[in-house]
């Protein structure tokens, strides 16, 4: 979901994709999938409450939460726990990873974001 380091200037509060782009959508046959989980590489920690999370939708355009939220207030690489995949997920969907809970100040620079699913 990304692979080069990118500083999230001004992460926000709300709901937002990461960095506020689109360019990291990816569309991905998750239909065999039962788990899914989160990891992020930080190397630089975001404000105290944020966090990230993977999203899919069925149209690009209305998105739900895959797994949970990972925290990144801190460094290094962070996994979130193995979840169960939605049943309306398996299938051919997007992916998007979006953030929240930052503070408008905190730049967090996020390297390698990987959406894992077995």
């Amino acid at each position: 979901m990304n692979t080069a380091p990118v500083t999230w200037t001004n992460q926000p509060a709300a709901l937002t994709e990461l960095a506020g782009s689109t360019a990291r959508r990816l569309k991905v046959d998750i239909t065999l999938a039962t788990q899914v989980r989160l990891t992020v590489n930080v190397t630089r920690a975001g404000a105290a409450g944020a966090t990230l999370l993977a999203q899919y939708s069925l149209d690009g355009s209305s998105w739900q939460a895959l797994g949970t939220p990972v925290a990144i207030n801190t460094t290094g690489t962070l996994a979130g726990a193995w979840q169960t995949v939605p049943s309306a997920a398996r299938r051919d969907v997007f992916l998007r990873v979006a953030g929240q809970g930052g503070d408008g100040a905190a730049d967090p620079i996020i390297g390698t974001v990987i959406v894992q699913v077995r």
